[in-house]
């Protein structure tokens, strides 16, 4: 507006030219955002791209020495103790490795150790039961829970009965029905040490009986099982009651020729035979004096 006049000066230009250089900022903005966009995009792209392959070096630079020792491992599972250690490129793994390798040098040292004890034991076990076999004395073993782990063959045949009628039965068990065998059916454990049993199946037996505890050998000594043993001493006994009858038949066959001979020896000291008696007498002391040197001459024999 002019004062002076009054008049209003109007100027008519374009929209377009007025928003010309806003819209071409804009459009500068939009491009520049664009650029940026796309930037961004391809910077993230080749960085993940470099960080998956440096993933995967990293990955394999640790996934291998992994399976070497799973490897290793697996082969001391399967019985494979002796194993050598890997180049490894990471020096943890490679302690680790060493550690497993040495762990499977002690594992077959005992295994060796083991296995050398198991087939001593084995073959203590074989003489034992050969041992056990072979005796004419009965054995009958107990573990550490009392209960029956076996009997040897003597004593199968001395009760005329089979392993299966025993195995798995306990103390008490065994000796009830052991007891029903015998001629005294009441047998009391604690009293057993020592105590002649007299049995008769198939045939007479008369059998001693003794008990021995096994404890290990450690310090506190664990009980580990009994045996109980029964010797067999029927022969023995029929030894001594002939031996009985013997000292017995003896004693009366001496006593009879002594007791004549010293009859007359004392009747002639005292002269109260005959003189026409006399030389019968000494021919009778003669006679039964020949008749006791024959007897002793007989024990000497048998003895």
């Amino acid at each position: 507006t002019i004062p002076e006049t009054g008049w209003k000066l109007l100027i008519v230009v374009p929209e377009s030219n007025i928003y010309q250089p806003v819209q071409a900022l804009s459009q500068r903005l939009s491009n520049i955002a664009w650029l940026m966009i796309v930037g961004m995009l391809f910077f993230y792209l080749i960085f993940f791209t470099l960080l998956y392959r440096r993933a995967r070096r990293m990955s394999h630079f640790i996934s291998q020495p992994l399976i070497q020792i799973d490897t290793m491992v697996s082969n001391i599972a399967e019985g494979q103790y002796k194993q050598q250690v890997p180049e490894l490129s990471v020096s943890e793994l490679h302690h680790t490795a060493e550690g497993i390798v040495k762990m499977g040098r002690q594992i077959d040292l005992a295994w060796k150790q083991n296995s050398s004890s198991q087939n001593e034991l084995r073959k203590k076990r074989q003489q034992l039961q050969s041992i056990f076999d072979l005796s004419p004395d009965a054995f009958v073993s107990l573990d550490e829970c009392n209960q029956i782990i076996l009997v040897n063959p003597a004593f199968l045949n001395i009760t005329n009965t089979s392993a299966d009628q025993w195995l798995g039965l306990n103390q008490a068990e065994f000796w009830n029905s052991f007891g029903q065998m015998c001629r005294d059916s009441t047998i009391d454990p604690s009293l057993i040490e020592g105590l002649h049993i007299e049995i008769e199946q198939a045939e007479k037996y008369i059998l001693r009986c003794e008990i021995r505890d096994i404890e290990t050998k450690t310090s506190n000594g664990a009980y580990a099982g009994s045996v109980i043993c029964m010797h067999d001493i029927t022969k023995s006994e029929e030894l001594n009651q002939l031996k009985s009858e013997f000292v017995a038949l003896a004693a009366h066959e001496l006593r009879t020729p002594v007791t004549i001979i010293l009859g007359y020896a004392e009747l002639l000291l005292n002269n109260e035979i005959p003189s026409e008696k006399i030389k019968e007498s000494l021919q009778l002391i003669y006679k039964k004096s020949e008749r006791l040197t024959m007897i002793i001459n007989d024990l000497l024999y048998l003895s």
